[in-house]
């Protein structure tokens, strides 16, 4: 299953909130989550529209945190979002087995999930060292409900640096279908 292709987006309307790559052929259930915040981008900050931080809003270990404005605000309440409703929505229906999300700019490998294997195996694929992520308060993050779904799940961020080459997209790519296939 992949996304459909949808027109830009004008202001106003709705834009579509997750895509997922899903393929049978890979052995299992594996999903790349990309929450689409172009929103955010464009406005020069990491929250949605309304701003709430979408990776401290999901439901599992979800904590009212900050207030709005602030940069790390979860939201009124848990997976009040539409971009975090729709994830919870997918992860729910197809609780993958491995989950990579992508953030930026810290180029390192967060060790989450429950298979450590797959996360070693990703980071020296793409040659980034594998580090606990620091500096932040880690309520209701995407990682922390994946790997909520089944016991064997590994979910776990990869932290690209500030600029992405060509050539490093590839090595990403190659990693996620290596990791699939352990």
């Amino acid at each position: 299953m992949l996304p459909e292709r949808r027109r830009r987006v004008g202001a106003g309307e709705q834009q579509p909130p997750a895509a997922a790559v899903l393929d049978p052929q890979l052995g299992g259930p594996f999903a790349v989550g990309l929450l689409l915040r172009r929103h955010c981008t464009a406005l020069g900050r990491r929250q949605n529209a309304r701003g709430v931080d979408l990776n401290r809003n999901f439901p599992k270990g979800w904590g009212p945190l900050g207030s709005p404005g602030y940069w790390q605000y979860a939201g009124p309440s848990a997976a009040s979002e539409p971009e975090t409703k729709a994830m919870v929505a997918l992860l729910t229906q197809i609780k993958p087995l491995i989950t990579i999300w992508y953030h930026q700019d810290l180029d390192q490998v967060d060790p989450g999930g429950h298979d450590r294997n797959v996360v070693d195996t990703y980071a020296r694929i793409v040659a980034q060292p594998v580090e606990d992520v620091v500096g932040g308060t880690y309520t209701g993050t995407a990682t922390q409900f994946t790997n909520s779904l089944r016991a064997d799940s590994t979910a776990f961020v990869v932290e690209l640096p500030g600029r992405v080459p060509g050539t490093m997209v590839l090595r990403h790519a190659t990693a996620a279908l290596a990791v699939a296939a352990l």
